[in-house]
């Protein structure tokens, strides 16, 4: 059943009841409402682009940029436009086929399909559940802010994500990763937090390039007891950056001193 949802309530208690579970599984605390934290979520994804229904006058998020004079509808409104063939006069020449062809073309916005719930503000979301302000999803359950990620759950933030990923936020090129946080190329990889291309890793921090690296900070592998002591300690003074500026610097931040 194909579900296009305006917010509600009930959408609204689902998604952040996700980002909370997923915050507190990644880093052991809650640190706010979604809403608080959407400046910081996208800041991977190519965004949405917002039009305006020429049926409905209601908002559509479409995937990709249109020329400024396209007439937008929405998925589920386009069973509404008649389909009317070209009339006589209208095929005489190519003049008058450009122009009846573009009277009639439309192009459509919020494109939830398959199995699909609860996806708010989303476009070409296939057998989804709880999506928000993402595009391109495949068999996901709660996202938000995401594009092209497929087979996963509990993503945040998150782009260009294969199959078997959960609890990820600020993650890119993602494939079996499980509790990422600003990684990219995390591959195989669970507990992996401003790391990169970590492949078949475990628990590791501020690692890059590594394979099969467990229990690591800055690429230097540290008894079990001392890096889980480390660790909690980053991701306290990590959760207090997050609820004080609602954001947290990126790899590419850190790297140019900008952070």
């Amino acid at each position: 059943m194909n579900k296009e949802t305006d917010a509600s309530a009930s959408f609204s208690s689902g998604i952040e009841e996700a980002f909370r579970k997923t915050c507190k599984v990644l880093l052991h605390e809650e640190i706010g409402e979604l809403s608080e934290f959407e400046a910081f979520l996208k800041r991977y994804s190519s965004g949405l682009m917002e039009a305006k229904s020429g049926i409905s006058g209601k908002k559509i998020a479409c995937s990709e940029p249109y020329c400024g004079e396209t007439r937008f509808l929405s998925y589920l409104e386009a069973s509404m436009m008649k389909n009317e063939p070209f009339g006589i006069n209208e095929i005489k020449d190519i003049d008058s086929l450009f122009l009846a062809a573009s009277e009639r073309f439309w192009y459509a916005g919020n494109k939830v399909l398959g199995n699909s719930q609860d996806v708010l503000e989303s476009d070409n979301c296939f057998d989804s559940v709880g999506i928000f302000r993402s595009k391109h999803i495949w068999n996901v359950k709660y996202a938000a802010y995401c594009d092209m990620v497929n087979f996963s759950e509990y993503m945040f933030g998150c782009t260009h994500g294969g199959e078997g990923n959960s609890f990820c936020m600020n993650s890119s090129w993602v494939s079996s990763a499980i509790r990422c946080f600003e990684a990219g190329m995390p591959i195989k990889t669970s507990d992996a937090y401003y790391s990169h291309n970590c492949n078949g890793c475990r628990e590791v921090i501020f690692c890059f390039n590594q394979h099969s690296k467990t229990n690591a900070i800055g690429n230097v592998q540290l008894p079990k007891e001392k890096y889980f002591t480390l660790k909690e300690k980053i991701l306290a003074e990590l959760v207090g950056i997050l609820r004080k500026d609602k954001q947290a610097p990126s790899l590419a931040e850190i790297c140019s001193g900008r952070w």
